[in-house]
């Protein structure tokens, strides 16, 4: 899915669409409020059409719904939690970045309100780690999620393609940790060129293994943030490495800032500016994302008390269409059922009614 402010863009009719970032991040939340308003009105509709028949139905007005601001903190708490089931289930860095992918992408487009974010947090891991060739058995992989956030398998299999359907089936995903690698490759051989001295060398080449190590760090803290919808892979790995040179001493960053000017000698001042913008804000994201994650561990900090309040409103502004025991959802699941029959006895006939027009004259008749 090509992630462009326009809503009205089709979706690609192949997995292998890149991944468009958003021009910045004014016009990712633009996309975020056009699309929490549609989630809005549409769960007061179904609020209207399952309480139709009780005369003691009131209905309720926007304020009595999670605000935009609220689902939007409730999905980083739970997007934090990715790197923790990644590590039980033993995956690699790059399931991680497309399971937070394929939940960021999933709740730009949905609600919390109409979709459990606990499910959908277990489907999107799931999804990627098939996408990502670590492909591990539904019920193996629903073993090793704690009992009181285990959902059903046919739960999982529901949303599944829920959220393949919401991300328009693309699942490749432009992971920072291969511009990374490759940034680390390149600056061995410009580390090669500047330290001729065996000894500076080798000296210079230990340091850059150090800050290689903390970017790859870094950039697991960028993978949960917005990042990766506004910014190209290529560009986080450079403020990966740009703040863990920072951290290293001013000694290494002066390197890492003469090869930047090296390698962009050519472009323009305009450009020049731009990407020294880009790069002041994956920093900046990385911090805010170190300290929320800090204060989200805290079960007395603003950030839990907060997802408190919100989980104790959230119970009273769930879409009817989405709850298994609604009379709602078992009607669209009724229409579902014959909409599916009858695209299948069109087909049917559809084929008898070519068989017998191409059928075989029997010449003895």
């Amino acid at each position: 899915m090509t992630l462009d402010p326009s809503t009205s863009a089709p979706k690609p009719l192949h997995s292998q669409c890149s991944n468009k970032p958003f021009a910045d991040a004014q016009a990712l939340m633009e996309m975020r409020v056009s699309r929490f308003s549609s989630n809005v009105a549409g769960a007061l509709e179904a609020m209207d059409e399952e309480m139709a028949a009780d005369p003691s139905y009131v209905k309720p007005d926007e304020t009595a719904f999670v605000s935009l601001q609220d689902q939007l903190l409730v999905c980083k708490v739970y997007e934090t939690k990715i790197s923790v089931y990644i590590k039980a289930f033993k995956l690699d860095e790059a399931v991680h970045a497309t399971s937070v992918s394929l939940f960021k992408r999933f709740y730009l487009h949905q609600s919390i309100f109409n979709h459990d974010p606990r499910i959908i947090l277990i489907t999107c891991i799931f999804l990627a780690a098939k996408a990502e060739n670590s492909y591990i058995p539904l019920s193996d992989f629903l073993l090793k999620v704690p009992q009181s956030s285990r959902p059903e398998k046919e739960a999982v299999w529901e949303k599944e393609l829920i959220v393949a359907d919401t991300v328009g089936f693309a699942f490749t995903v432009q992971h920072v940790h291969w511009p990374l690698h490759g940034l680390f490759l390149d600056l061995q051989t410009f580390y090669a060129t500047k330290y001729p001295l065996l000894d500076q060398r080798k000296t210079a080449l230990n340091s850059l293994a150090r800050i290689y190590a903390r970017a790859r760090e870094l950039s697991q803290i960028a993978t949960c943030t917005d990042l990766q919808l506004t910014h190209w892979g290529s560009q986080i790995a450079l403020g990966c490495f740009l703040l863990a040179s920072t951290e290293q001493g001013q000694n290494a960053r002066s390197d890492f800032e003469q090869y930047l000017s090296f390698r962009i000698s050519w472009v323009d001042t305009d450009t020049l500016v731009g990407l020294h913008e880009k790069l002041g804000q994956v920093t900046d994201a990385i911090k805010a994302q170190k300290e929320f994650e800090d204060m989200a561990k805290d079960a007395n900090s603003l950030v839990s008390l907060k997802r408190k309040e919100i989980n104790s409103k959230l119970a009273g502004c769930l879409n009817p269409e989405f709850l298994p025991d609604s009379k709602l959802h078992a009607k669209r699941k009724k229409q579902d059922e014959e909409k599916k029959e009858a695209k299948r006895l069109k087909k049917v006939q559809k084929e008898t009614d070519h068989m017998n027009a191409n059928a075989i004259q029997n010449p003895f008749e």
